[in-house]
């Protein structure tokens, strides 16, 4: 593919890709700029700054706890009921903030309390070991980070005291196996040898475990590079063999997809990014570009890509994809037009929807059809301890909550079972459970008699009836 004129000579010089004859950039415009945000300021994916505003946060309770981050596995073999009951002590102290009406995170004037959000958490769980990578989408997203954190907040004002966003909801909704999940461009799993990765599913809703860093980073070492060698089928064995390790780790997954679309298997592409990107967000251009030899060569696939879509603009995923890309090369308004068409074809495409919902900031959210926190039914603390269980359709869950205010929850679905445990808090009505691994699901729960609980997710879909629970 040619580039010419003027435009497309700065273009390679300022290592940026034209789409229409613009210029497509997500990291800021001119020169010297590398190595930074979306709005040229630092980011820290311990939490310590948020690239969107460049605002230290502080969500350190006694002895540095910080809410929705990891466990300390130390604490949890040497003190695990005294661990507990310190979190719960944290996470109770930060539903009263939120139930009371404290700003959390939002302005610049005095008294405003900062805490972590998910998008801190994800790139901790998820980037801190790849320091190749430069970002996420931190531009589309934030741009309606604060119309979407003041709707949260007069919705959700719970919600917001933990740091809990629209991804938050989705990603512990999926954990927890509260929500369900439809991939509308799966096909077929993908067999690895004797391991088969599912994509019909979100596999990157629980965060990874690294107990194998040095050989799974080496792996995927050797994908990048070939894949900068345009090698691009040793690029997709290798990422391959790196996924087998580490099955929930999102920059693996997405790198495959990143190999899928360079050889032009666009239905797989979708297939692969759609669970990713449901609960998390995807790369920024710096990342993207960074693995590349030149801009040139990332053009010519974006091109071919574009090709394709309009000779199959019936086919949703390649709309999907397109969208994707326009997206992580920073030209939104592309990106949505791909988008609604992707969302016309593919009506159940929930991942797409909700990109162009975070793409309009202007885009209204439909009321919640029950209870918000902090209103319904009176329970206390001590009502709530015991084993519960729930039945939907074909669904099991099980909540056990214990004096030390640890908690255990069990979703299963046919042969598929999944097991969370953690900490929790009740406070006016609202019930908080934050996993070991990290976040935080908020529900309202109510008592029906004795023993029977009403349990609905905070974010849930408006329609959504909850789970009833006996013990």
């Amino acid at each position: 593919m040619k580039m010419y004129g003027i435009k497309a000579a700065i273009a390679a010089a300022l290592g940026v890709c034209l789409i229409g004859g613009e210029m497509l950039h997500a990291q800021g415009k001119g020169k010297g700029k590398r190595d930074r945000d979306n709005r040229g300021r630092k980011t820290d994916n311990r939490g310590q700054k948020t690239g969107n505003q460049g605002r230290q946060v502080d969500n350190r309770g006694r002895g540095g706890i910080q809410i929705g981050r990891r466990y300390d596995r130390n604490q949890l073999r040497t003190n695990r009921s005294g661990y507990y009951r310190q979190r719960s002590q944290v996470l109770g102290s930060q539903l009263r903030i939120g139930i009371g009406g404290v700003r959390i995170g939002v302005g610049t004037t005095g008294g405003v309390r900062r805490i972590d959000n998910d998008w801190q958490r994800w790139n901790s769980d998820h980037y801190a070991r790849h320091s190749w990578r430069r970002g996420s989408w931190q531009g589309a997203w934030y741009q309606s980070y604060d119309s979407r954190w003041r709707q949260s907040w007069r919705r959700y004002p719970v919600a917001v005291s933990l740091g809990a966003t629209p991804w938050g909801f989705n990603r512990m909704g999926y954990w927890f196996g509260y929500n369900s999940y439809h991939n509308p461009y799966y096909s077929r799993p993908v067999v690895i040898g004797t391991t088969t990765i599912d994509y019909s599913q979100p596999l990157v809703a629980a965060p990874p475990e690294y107990e194998d860093d040095k050989t799974t980073l080496a792996e995927f070492d050797q994908a990048r590079e070939a894949f900068k060698r345009r090698q691009y089928d040793r690029a997709l064995a290798a990422v391959n063999l790196a996924i087998v390790k580490q099955p929930r780790d999102a920059t693996l997954h997405e790198f495959r997809a990143l190999v899928l679309f360079v050889m032009a298997d666009y239905h797989e592409a979708a297939a692969t990014l759609n669970p990713v990107l449901a609960v998390g967000p995807g790369w920024d251009w710096a990342t993207l570009r960074g693995l590349y030899s030149s801009v040139a060569e990332y053009t010519k696939h974006l091109r071919a890509l574009e090709g394709y879509v309009r000779e199959h603009k019936e086919r949703p995923f390649g709309h999907f994809l397109l969208g994707y890309h326009y997206l992580t090369a920073g030209h939104a308004d592309s990106a949505r037009t791909q988008l609604q068409r992707a969302v016309a074809l593919a009506p159940k495409d929930e991942v797409a929807k909700n990109l162009l919902t975070m793409l309009d900031k202007d885009a209204k959210i439909p009321e919640p059809s029950i209870a918000l926190p902090g209103q319904g039914s009176k329970v206390t603390s001590g009502e709530l301890v015991g084993n519960w269980n729930a039945k939907r359709g074909n669904e099991d869950f099980g909540l056990k909550l214990e004096k030390d205010m640890s908690f255990e929850w069990v979703h299963r679905e046919g042969k598929r079972s999944t097991k969370v445990t953690g900490t929790y808090a009740y406070e006016k009505g609202t019930l908080a459970l934050e996993p070991q691994d990290g976040g935080v699901m908020l529900a309202t729960v109510g008592l029906k008699g004795a023993d029977r609980l009403q349990f609905r997710m905070v974010g849930a879909d408006a329609k959504d009836s909850g789970l009833t629970f006996s013990r």
